[in-house]
């Protein structure tokens, strides 16, 4: 039996009434359209209940939201006066809620007084209608629905409720006014409440990476600070205290619990790491890790996989932590409360453990260097260097060459250590060869080996680099700088994978290596104009990646500067200093010819020569404060060859320190040979971190 709205009959639950063509229904169109053009689900419910009250004439009304998910009647528009429930959130499971949501029931009460079944809202109230907010589009059932069936997909949004202070106020054709409204109503509900969830959506993942920006610097690269902070973050959004963050250790298949990334209550000393067994209860994080899926645990005393760590826990949650498309770790939520954790939850930790991957994977680039005795300076936060980030994520499941381009200093070498953190090749050799630094002869021995005897000094077999980075990675640094003759043995490495021993008369030998190669010059100039063999050039330019140089990202200087401060303080043990606003302005707004090396650099000098706890701009180099090089060149009391020596010696050693004290790329900028700028380094004792003024003598 069912409410046709187009026309003039109403069948109800108890009979059949008949009923004229409501003529309040000629101000219901003119109302969608209105509620259409309204933005939020407040403002569409408050005029909602405002045109029924005042087409049915009645004092009282209310609406309220149904949340399956809490099982509550949340009310979003009501009349105050008199309103006797204090809260805005019922009980969903309340009989007569209940029946409304779960069986779209609705009803005339003609008098409160003799209804066992429902109860007033408001003071004084003496009579009601009940309607649903129901997705429904031409007819709504009004026969009785099975209580154990529930509507498909949450089919009733809402409640409605209007109440009189006189018995008998409402009638049949109220209450078929009323549920063509509803009906019609619930659709553009449930359509402005899916934007707000967008927005909401939108507005959670900005101001996760709003707190993610906020970080200090050195700790967004200091892994157990990084997941401290994750971790932090994570209870912030689900209002927990319970959790910790478990890394996979790829070589072993084990979970590794970083003790910074634990909190809670512990039943005892957390366990280092855990470890997979088949056959045995694995544990809600190996299952995570298994599916790559989040994992909503209600009620862990019904949750098989569930292995207690924390005290008197009731619900847990488990979220992957993916990268590249394979798990990587899980952060563990749990909470003394049953069903504490809901899919908006899954969602907001979900961006938040996805925003926060890239920081977490160039945490732990960096502690894997430390291991292999080396020492990682971060790259910024800025849009561009994220963009390299992506790179790097892309390229690295791949064997493909890579030819990382761009300015001495940017960090090329860093993202090669990336690309190879990142790939399957991680726990095989990085090798790092210069091929600028070194002679023909020198170099390809570094490359290929020699075998005893083939040439003087050549007292036993030696390795090439090649065959040392054996299912590793070989990276070539300043590869413009070989020889023709090299480039053709490094072609048929490329190309084949074969190599060949100097002095070695056996068949080529085939070698597993992912290679790439970097330059701070062009390659494609050089090709073209016969410097660089093309066939070579075509083979490692497979996939390049211009590396943007330190002035065009500038909003990454802070970040680098406060890092390299912190890092020289603690380095020298003397107190970590401060950056004024003054000078922190002159290293902005510098150019930066030498990139994150000559700030790093830079940064060194300026922390060992202040005394002062705070770094001012008058500590900083006269070039980098605005001062111009003949006003700070002594002028008075030397011979003329005495002033020239000391411009020379400035400049030469401002040259070495923008190109990283790279011999061969400072002469080449300055016009001079390598011996000849090697002689006037003798000459006037320029060494790297042996610190002198700039000069500064006044005219």
């Amino acid at each position: 039996m069912s409410l046709l709205y187009g026309g003039s009959q109403l069948h109800t639950q108890a009979n059949k009434v008949s009923v004229t063509r409501d003529e309040r229904l000629s101000q219901f169109y003119p109302l969608i359209l209105e509620l259409h053009a309204m933005k939020s689900s407040n403002e569409v419910l408050d005029r909602i209940l405002q045109f029924c009250l005042q087409a049915l004439d009645a004092p009282y009304g209310l609406i309220a939201l149904i949340d399956y998910e809490k099982e509550i009647l949340d009310i979003r528009a009501k009349t105050e006066r008199d309103l006797m429930r204090k809260t805005t959130k019922i009980a969903l499971m309340e009989p007569v809620f209940k029946k409304i949501a779960f069986d779209g029931h609705y009803e005339v009460v003609p008098d409160y007084s003799n209804s066992s079944f429902y109860l007033p809202f408001y003071r004084g109230a003496r009579s009601a209608v009940y309607v649903p907010l129901a997705l429904i589009q031409t007819a709504i059932s009004v026969q009785k629905v099975p209580v154990d069936k529930k509507p498909a997909s949450a089919s009733v949004v809402g409640m409605l409720v209007v109440e009189h202070n006189k018995s008998g106020s409402f009638t049949n054709e109220d209450l078929a006014f009323l549920l063509a409204l509803c009906s019609q109503s619930a659709s553009l509900i449930k359509t402005i409440q899916r934007f707000e969830a967008l927005q909401k959506e939108n507005q959670l993942r900005d101001e996760l990476t709003a707190k993610i920006l906020r970080m200090d610097p050195k700790e967004s690269h200091q892994l157990d600070q990084l997941l401290k902070n994750i971790l932090e973050l994570a209870f912030e959004l689900t209002d927990t205290a319970h959790g910790t963050i478990l890394l996979l250790e790829e070589p072993t298949g084990d979970l590794i619990i970083k003790q910074q990334a634990s909190k809670g209550d512990f039943l005892e000393k957390p366990p280092a790491r855990l470890r997979f067994t088949a056959g045995q209860r694995s544990g809600i994080s190996f299952q995570v890790l298994k599916t790559r899926t989040p994992y909503l645990s209600a009620d862990v005393s019904k949750d098989s996989h569930y292995m207690q760590i924390f005290r008197n826990i009731q619900s847990n949650l488990g979220i992957p932590i993916t990268f590249q498309g394979r798990a990587i770790g899980v952060l563990i939520l749990e909470s003394t409360r049953l069903n504490h954790f809901n899919p908006e939850h899954v969602k907001s930790l979900q961006k938040l453990v996805d925003e926060m991957v890239f920081f977490l994977r160039r945490a732990q680039l960096g502690e894997y260097i430390r291991q292999k005795g080396g020492e990682i300076n971060i790259i910024g936060k800025s849009k561009i260097m994220q963009e390299v980030d992506h790179f790097v994520e892309r390229v690295a499941q791949s064997d493909s060459t890579v030819l990382l381009l761009g300015e001495s200093g940017v960090g090329k070498e860093l993202i090669a250590h990336a690309i190879h953190f990142n790939s399957k090749r991680k726990d095989k050799p990085f090798i790092t060869v210069n091929c600028g630094g070194l002679t023909e002869e020198i170099l390809a021995n570094e490359l290929f080996g020699h075998v005893k005897g083939s040439f003087t000094g050549a007292i036993r077999d030696q390795l090439g680099k090649f065959e040392l980075a054996h299912e590793g990675t070989l990276f070539l640094d300043e590869l413009a700088d070989m020889s023709m003759k090299l480039q053709t043995l490094l072609l048929r490495a490329v190309q084949y994978g074969e190599i060949q021993k100097i002095g070695e008369d056996k068949p080529n030998k085939k070698v597993n290596v992912r290679i790439i190669c970097a330059t701070n010059q062009d390659m494609e100039k050089l090709a073209n104009e016969g410097k660089f063999r093309k066939d070579l050039y075509y083979r490692v330019n497979v996939v390049p990646l211009y590396i943007p140089p330190l002035r065009e990202r500038k909003e990454d200087v802070p970040v680098l500067v406060n890092y390299f401060v912190e890092k020289l303080c603690v380095r020298n043990e003397m107190p970590v200093k401060k950056v004024s606003a003054e000078a922190m302005k002159f290293l902005q707004e510098y150019h930066w010819p030498g990139n994150v090396r000559e700030l790093e650099n830079i940064v060194e000098r300026v922390v060992i020569l202040t005394r002062d706890p705070v770094i001012q701009g008058k500590h900083l180099p006269a070039s980098l404060a605005g001062v111009s090089m003949p006003s700070a060149v002594p002028m008075n009391g030397a011979s003329l060859q005495d002033k020239l020596s000391t411009i020379e010696s400035y400049l030469i050693r401002q040259s070495l320190e923008e190109h990283g004290w790279n011999v061969s790329n400072t002469a080449r900028v300055l016009g001079l040979t390598r011996q000849g700028l090697q002689k006037k380094m003798r000459k006037y004792a320029l060494k790297k971190g042996r610190l002198e003024p700039a000069p500064s003598i006044s005219i």
